[in-house]
């Protein structure tokens, strides 16, 4: 068979694989060519092959066909929308690229429009294989305030090039936001000496730049935890907290928790609040150290009280009698001064048992007898000042007019400042003063006990005012027959209204020139009137309101029979009768007279008796003519002792620990007595310290210039 060279029809199609335009096929044989489709545009296209022969069925046609295709680029996703973002901030996205194609999409061109946008990770030449995908960044960073679009554009060999992406922003001013939620807790009762399960708080940043977290605090009986130093939050970043509640004492406590940072709100602050509750009573743990089950008389060897040196300050020692390790926290002998902490009644101890208060507020000291507040960074002070029952770093003064103030001691690091701010301004007593007197102490239910006069030297009120609700209690004016128509100067102390000591119930005992006087709600007009000195108030193992004395009724209510035993009575408005005296420890022999401390109430059911440094012989100093060394004959059951009682002690020796002696001197009939003499031993409010007044220091020489020569001691009782 002869035959010509192929025609081939159809846009796209040809021959290949011979160049003959004829060709002659023998019988028998074949011949073999090839046709390629090279498609010029995309879409399906048709064509033929024809072969002319002298066969018989000439012309051969062969059908052809094919589709043209084209990479086709798709992203996710399509449109891209930043919202609103602040003027110098910015905002990015991510768009994926993809070549839903069977062929490779090269890009020939990526371009972004639109004021603020602008685009990374995308260029020209860049290739994207069949099936494959591409990630590139768009960034909004607007420089005006405004709406504002844009669109990405994207050439390639694709079949749906130029690919355009729509974007959409807002450029918005600055802001600078915090919250914190929840924005109070209440942890409603707590038992003290326990932790209340943590409540979680959430401080979120709800502006749209970045806030600088700088700062968390709270204070004692509350802590905080979850913030480890400066933290930075993000547009809507959240910081996680856990504010938890520990009571020392059964009161109510109010605290703040304060967020400090960069934003406009600075400090935000959260309301804190709880109760104290002794849901088994008040703790009974004994203390840690004293001889107990022994109240036989013991003196102590006469070398070692005659030669005995306290350690420096800081030291301690471990009493050799009753074996409690004592601590000096100042040193008068070297500063050439008197230190004391004041009196039994008066907690010298901060809330959290970080502090002291030193010699009517002169300064503030550590555990260890450091300085934390100079007196010159002391605030001036008409009173006392006054410890607060639940906050560790405040105490309460009057300076002298008619205003109280609170007080914060910055931190308990040496060196620190005292701000103080008005809490309350009595414009009844505008012209005159208001202070605190004397003996006087918070009591547990957070009442200052307060004098109020108008007029200096005329009538003074006696009231109680609480700082945190701004309550005052009625008032007892001094110019009546049961106070003795006391018209004096409100001084720090004055001749016929003397000690004021706070009540558990938040009342208040005054001592008046006919007795103290029991001033307390319902607020009668004629208030009982006790015929006992050195006492304090709390409350019996079975709720009673009680008060704590140095001595019984006369009779004696202790086995011994003694009329001076130490003693509580219970508290009956109506009058008593020598049965309501309770006895705590028989004092047989001749008395020392006591001094007494039950601040601990109601965390704890432990009072401190000190003795007083009134008898001669021992207790002058070694200089002194009246000195003699400690003997069977002359030294007196708990002679110079510091003995702890638990209130429904009755004269159980295991109930009783004899803690140290206070090595103090000053006793005797030569001159060398002095008010300052006295250990008058004070607990704290937690019940875990009892701080003491001592001239041990002077003993072998008495005070010399120093005049009234004291340092205050400490023992850790739990």
């Amino acid at each position: 068979m002869n035959a010509s060279k192929a025609s081939i029809t159809g846009a796209g199609f040809s021959a290949v694989g011979t160049s003959a335009t004829s060709f002659s096929l023998p019988v028998g044989q074949s011949v073999t060519f090839q046709i390629q489709f090279a498609p010029q545009s995309a879409g399906a296209v048709t064509g033929s092959a024809s072969i002319s022969s002298d066969a018989s069925n000439s012309p051969l046609t062969v059908s052809l066909s094919g589709t043209g295709t084209q990479g086709q680029l798709s992203t996710i996703p399509s449109t891209a929308s930043f919202g609103s973002v602040a003027i110098g901030s910015n905002n990015s996205q991510s768009i994926q690229l993809s070549n839903g194609g069977n062929t490779d999409v090269t890009i020939s061109q990526a371009s972004v429009s639109g004021n603020g946008f602008s685009m990374t990770g995308l260029s020209a030449s860049q290739v994207i294989a069949a099936g494959k995908s591409a990630i590139f960044n768009v960034l909004f960073a607007p420089t005006a305030i405004g709406n504002f679009t844009g669109s990405v554009s994207i050439a390639s060999n694709a079949a749906n090039t130029p690919l355009s992406i729509p974007l959409s922003g807002s450029g918005v001013a600055q802001t600078t936001a915090i919250t914190v939620s929840p924005g109070s807790v209440n942890f409603g009762n707590q038992n003290v000496n326990t932790t209340s399960g943590a409540t979680a708080m959430t401080v979120t940043n709800t502006g749209n730049t970045s806030v600088t977290v700088s700062s968390v605090q709270t204070s004692t009986p509350f802590a905080v935890s979850g913030f480890s130093g400066s933290t930075v939050l993000s547009p809507n970043q959240s910081l996680n907290l856990n504010v938890t509640f520990a009571p020392t004492l059964q009161v109510t406590s109010s605290g703040t928790l304060t967020i400090t940072s960069t934003a406009p709100s600075s400090p935000n602050t959260v309301a804190l609040s709880g109760r104290g509750v002794v849901l088994s009573g008040p703790d009974l743990t004994p203390p840690i150290c004293g001889l107990t089950n022994d109240i036989s008389n013991h003196f102590p060897n006469a070398t070692a009280w005659r030669t005995f040196t306290p350690p420096p300050k800081g030291g301690t020692y471990v009493d050799a009698l009753y074996g409690c390790t004592v601590k000096r926290l100042t040193d008068g002998v070297t500063d050439g001064r008197s230190y004391v902490h004041y009196y039994a009644t008066v907690n010298p101890m901060s809330a959290g048992d970080t502090k002291i208060l030193v010699s009517r507020a002169d300064l503030i000291i550590d555990l260890n007898g450091n300085t934390v507040v100079s007196a010159g960074n002391m605030p001036a002070s008409q009173g006392l000042n006054v410890w607060d029952r639940t906050n560790d770093m405040v105490f309460w003064n009057v300076p002298g007019d008619n205003t109280v103030r609170k007080c914060t001691v910055s931190s308990n690091s040496p060196g620190t400042t005292v701000s103080c701010a008005v809490n309350h301004t009595f414009t009844e007593y505008a012209g005159g003063i208001v202070n605190m007197m004397d003996e006087t102490d918070m009591t547990p239910g957070g009442w200052l006990v307060m004098v109020g006069q108008a007029t200096v030297g005329g009538a003074m009120d006696i009231f109680l005012w609480n700082p945190t609700t701004l309550t005052k209690s009625p008032v007892i004016n001094s110019n009546t027959a049961v106070l003795g128509n006391c018209t004096q100067n409100a001084g720090f102390m004055n001749g016929c209204i003397h000690k004021l000591i706070g009540t558990a119930d938040d009342g208040v005992l005054i001592q008046a020139p006919g007795g103290q006087v029991l001033w307390h709600s319902p607020w009668p007009a004629n208030p009982q009137v006790y015929d006992q000195p050195h006492s304090d108030s709390g409350r019996d193992l079975l709720g009673n309101n009680i008060h704590i004395t140095e001595s019984g009724n006369s009779g004696g209510t202790c086995p011994d029979g003694s009329s001076f035993s130490p003693a509580y009575t219970i508290e009956i408005d109506s009058g008593w009768s020598l049965a309501d005296y309770q006895c705590l420890f028989a004092n047989p022999g001749s008395n020392p007279g006591w001094h007494v401390s039950y601040r601990d109430w109601p965390t704890r059911a432990w009072t401190v008796y000190s003795a007083q440094a009134n008898h001669a012989g021992p207790e002058c100093f070694n200089n002194a003519a009246c000195y003699a060394d400690p003997s069977s004959s002359n030294w007196g059951y708990f002679e110079n002792e510091i003995v702890m009682v638990r209130i429904d002690a009755n004269n159980d020796p295991s109930k009783i620990y004899r803690l140290a002696l206070s090595h103090t001197r000053g006793g005797g009939t030569d001159g060398n007595g002095y008010f300052w003499s006295d250990p008058r031993a004070a607990v704290s409010y937690s019940g875990k310290y009892v701080i003491f007044d001592s001239n041990a220091a002077w003993g072998s020489s008495g005070c010399g210039s120093v005049g009234s020569c004291s340092d205050i001691y400490l023992i850790t009782i739990h």
